[in-house]
């Protein structure tokens, strides 16, 4: 109820800030996006019992969708937009919060909002933003974006918030006090650009942090992405695909859950290399109905360590069937499964051995759509 009540009052305040605007012939319109879900999971081995065997666990979800559930709106005054979009969640209600100035031979925007990276080839509707990450995309953050057409397509460069990953304590010790200082925001760029039935999207990424370990130790640590996206249509078929390649991606910010670096008894950084593809299928049967349906894989290895996790493997399938019951109301029905994969674990003689991981969830259900 609380979170509700945060919600509306600062709605409110939104829509109060903007009366006078509208007074002033500025274009204002609201929206909004009710989004429930109901899903069964089934998650493998997730108890360990007394005798030491594991269960899997089924559990149901029927509940709002707290981080795609949004209320916003859209402005506009001559060469200036905004854009703000809040959702019901007290820990993270903003989602889009920025200003765009058209100067004529571009855009700028500022503010929260997609980052030139941010082009996922499939979207699940029970995983969407959990699996944006394994395709290579950077989702919603503070930046600076420039914006301008170039050739056939559109150029777009953004200074971005760096991710703070911190600091990695030495090989021993590692007990002390660490620090990460940042001196140059992270960079993103993309082209935006279709040549006849095919859209392509190419992109890449870089940042580079600087950490003093509690051995006072100086490490630069630089990651970067670089990757593209593609689609191609037949008719009611469309064909999307993307796949892309980095270095330290847990650093960068777009890896949860991956290998992070470290360092040797030296003192010298360990990088992490981390690849991911994947492929969409879209079938529009009519206004009403369509297929889609996707796979994406990821591979995370630490090469240069010594002993530990060298490697790392996951991914993801779905088929799911959206109903557009009426302009504003949509049903999407979705089999899938999230597969975590296998480890593999380096001893300290280089023998490495490969097991299942945890935690994989195969689920079925629905999410269910409104919008006003």
């Amino acid at each position: 109820m609380r979170k509700w009540l945060l919600f509306f009052m600062v709605a409110a305040f939104v829509v109060a800030l903007w009366a006078p605007a509208m007074a002033q012939e500025k274009a204002v319109s609201l929206y909004g996006h009710v989004r429930f879900n109901t899903w069964y999971d089934n998650i493998e081995n997730a108890q360990t019992l007394d005798n030491g065997t594991k269960e899997d666990d089924g559990d149901l979800q029927w509940e709002l969708n707290e981080g795609t559930t949004r209320f916003g709106a859209n402005f506009k005054q001559g060469d200036l937009s905004g854009h703000v979009e809040l959702r019901p969640n007290s820990n993270s209600i903003t989602r889009i919060w920025s200003a765009t100035w058209d100067f004529g031979a571009g855009k700028m925007l500022v503010g929260q909002d997609y980052a030139p990276s941010f082009k996922p080839y499939g979207v699940s509707s029970r995983e969407g933003t959990g699996s944006y990450g394994d395709t290579g995309a950077t989702v919603r953050v503070p930046e600076i974006q420039v914006s301008f057409p170039l050739g056939p397509g559109e150029l777009k460069i953004a200074g971005i918030k760096t991710n703070d990953p911190g600091a990695i304590q030495p090989a021993t010790g590692g007990t002390g006090q660490a620090d990460t200082d940042i001196i140059f925001p992270k960079f993103e760029a993309a082209y935006d650009v279709w040549i006849g039935p095919v859209h392509l999207y190419p992109y890449g990424g870089w940042q580079q942090v600087t950490d003093v370990n509690s051995a006072n130790n100086e490490i630069d640590v630089s990651s970067w992405t670089i990757g593209s996206y593609a689609s191609v249509g037949f008719g009611a078929f469309t064909l999307n695909g993307g796949a892309f390649y980095a270095q330290n991606y847990k650093e960068y910010g777009n890896g949860a859950g991956l290998l992070s670096v470290s360092l040797d008894a030296n003192n010298n950084l360990l990088d992490t290399n981390t690849w991911g593809a994947g492929l969409t299928a879209v079938w529009v049967i009519n206004d009403m109905f369509r297929l889609e349906g996707g796979y994406h894989y990821l591979d995370n290895t630490a090469d240069d360590i010594a002993a530990g996790t060298s490697e790392q493997t996951r991914s993801m399938y779905y088929l799911n069937a959206p109903i557009y019951v009426t302009k504003n109301i949509t049903i999407t029905p979705e089999v899938g499964k999230k597969d975590n994969g296998t480890t593999t674990t380096r001893a300290a003689n280089g023998t490495e051995t490969d097991s299942d991981t945890d935690g994989s969830d195969t689920y079925f259900g629905a999410r269910w759509v409104l919008t006003f």
